[in-house]
């Protein structure tokens, strides 16, 4: 590709509408479509790959979702990729509308159908650092009628009630185990409500309204409605460089953690107990810990002993800033008893937490030191897309386990404290019945992890890391050869092995055997048995016209 073409990234729903875009602008020189996406999610996982676009072209369509969807993606894409820019093509949104997309930074606009000439112009002034928007530029605030003064007076408690109404369904979502009759019956219930607040802000005023600070449903990222915090704090981990590739990191990671903290694994976390709000503070926490602790690692000393050492500091430093901010100081606790805890329980979190903390040297030097990153045996300098990526997702990991490790302790020691049932538990969490019930479900977690999950893993030479996706904690996998973990198996953990090399070794002849049985069967009912049954069926419908016999036949032997 010329190094002088822009490079564009195209995401529409309408296949039809995405290929005659893709082959009118393959006309013009100046331009290079690089992707094509037909979903809010292939968007976002090309961006998390590290693919920034020159301009991304981003069509809409009235009927692709609820009005103010496209406000809300254009506010998070900008907000967690700030040097995107975005040429939206919409149809259908009001201009009161499209004051608040240019609002939070959409760098140009066009209605769909607009000649494609146009388009390209605009395309070359939005790339120039100009803003192009078609139409009225800046859409004129209207004077509201009476009318829609009364409608709109009217319509606030509404929206603010249907707001919180919301906010308590997706409370109730972040359950674990919630059955999935009643998680069906409250999306249905979610969209009544997304679809009233729709209509309410119709019937009002929109102009004289602010966006309602609690959480207004988004369609496309649901798991991040009502978890962003006031603020979001900024990492300048280099002083002589703020905008270093790890203050960066850094900052991409409190961003990742301000659109959510919702468990979509297979396993229960310490976390989930956590109000939204509180997994955030906790995360931040976290960070700004781990940032002071990069800042005093040194070259000369044993990195090993210096990451044990940190990882420590960083689990208690973290435990006593997010217990002491959350609990009443008319509670008397002796400090010195508090600290000791610590002691007693970093058995505990050495082996369910530090365990899981995987490639910790190399994510220390990369983010103290800016050592490159070596992945699957190839090495990646400081800024590739690759390493930036792999050290997201190292980091992400690290905050997640160690703020399980915080929670681990807290349930352990304080899991009772009423000020804590109140201020950072879910609702659903307060009787002691119901914290007993979630200790137990981790306890079976662990177990599980250790004897049949973590053998798994090792034998297929693969690492599970925590990390964080749209506001969502998932699960993946990083290959590493694990051999030397794989032979020292014992007991339990080695038997799971041997289970899984007999299944590996089995199922497929096991699933020949049965196929084979199968067409036997088949064969042996349909050729054999059922053509012996029907050669009897046909002998006694022979049997039977024989006795019948002819009428005429009959006849002539009265005759005789």
């Amino acid at each position: 590709m010329p190094e002088n073409q822009i490079e564009l990234f195209i995401l529409d729903r309408d296949p039809i509408f995405r290929l005659g875009l893709d082959t009118a602008l393959a006309d013009y020189a100046e331009f290079s479509v690089e992707l094509i996406a037909e979903t809010i999610e292939d968007l976002f996982e090309a961006l998390d790959r590290g693919f920034i676009p020159d301009i991304l072209i981003l069509g809409w369509s009235y009927d692709d979702s609820a009005s103010d969807s496209c406000w809300q993606l254009c506010k998070q894409l900008l907000e967690r990729f700030p040097e995107l820019i975005i040429l939206l093509l919409a149809s259908g949104l009001q201009p009161q509308e499209l004051a608040k997309i240019q609002g939070v930074g959409v760098r140009g606009y066009c209605p769909k159908g607009t000649n494609i000439d146009t388009l390209a112009f605009s395309l070359n002034c939005i790339n120039s650092g100009e803003i192009y928007w078609q139409g009225d530029n800046s859409p004129v605030a209207e004077t509201p009628n009476l009318w829609q003064k009364a409608l709109s007076s009217f319509s606030n408690s509404g929206q603010e009630e249907i707001a919180q109404d919301i906010q308590a369904i997706e409370n109730s979502l972040s359950e674990n185990d919630l059955p999935t009759l009643k998680r069906l019956l409250l999306l249905g219930r979610k969209r009544e409500l997304q679809a009233a607040n729709w209509l309410v802000r119709r019937l009002g005023d929109e102009k004289q309204q602010e966006p309602l600070k609690t959480s207004e449903s988004s369609p496309i990222l649901p798991e991040s409605q009502g978890l962003q915090l006031s603020t979001i704090p900024q990492f300048a981990i280099a002083k002589d460089d703020p905008d270093s590739v790890v203050s960066r990191i850094f900052n991409r990671v409190a961003q990742d953690i301000s659109l959510g903290l919702v468990n979509s694994t297979n396993l229960w976390l310490e976390i989930d107990i956590l109000q939204p709000r509180k997994k955030q503070e906790l995360h931040y926490i976290i960070l700004e810990t781990l940032a002071t602790i990069l800042q005093d690692l040194n070259r000369e000393q044993e990195l090993a002993l210096q990451i044990r050492v940190g990882l420590r500091n960083i689990w208690t430093q973290s435990a006593i800033q997010f217990f002491f901010d959350n609990y009443e100081a008319a509670i008397e606790i002796d400090k010195a008893e508090f600290k000791n805890l610590f002691v007693q329980e970093y058995v505990s979190f050495q082996e369910n937490i530090c365990s899981k903390i995987y490639f910790a040297p190399d994510l220390f030097t990369y983010l103290a030191w800016e050592y490159p990153l070596t992945i699957d045996r190839v090495t990646y300098r400081v800024d590739s897309p690759e390493a930036i990526a792999r050290a997201v997702n190292l980091l992400h990991n690290l905050t997640l386990r160690i703020a399980n490790g915080i929670m681990q302790m807290i349930l352990n020691n304080f899991a009772d404290l009423e000020v804590f049932k109140y201020r950072i538990y879910l609702n659903n969490y307060r009787s002691s019945r119901a914290i007993a019930h979630f200790r137990n479900e981790i306890s079976w977690g662990y177990r599980s992890e250790k004897y049949w999950l973590m053998p798994k893993d090792i034998f297929e030479s693969s690492y599970q890391i925590l990390t964080l996706s749209r506001g969502k904690i998932i699960n993946a996998a990083i290959y590493a050869p694990r051999t030397e973990e794989l032979s020292r198996l014992k007991g339990l953990p080695w038997l799971a092995t041997i289970i899984l090399e007999l299944r590996d070794a089995i199922a497929p002849r096991l699933r020949s055997i049965l196929g084979l049985l199968g067409a036997s069967l088949v064969f042996t009912l349909t050729q054999v048995i059922g053509k012996g049954i029907g050669l009897i069926g046909k002998g006694i419908i022979q049997g039977l016209g024989s006795t019948i016999g002819d009428p005429k036949s009959r006849n002539k032997k009265r005759k005789i």
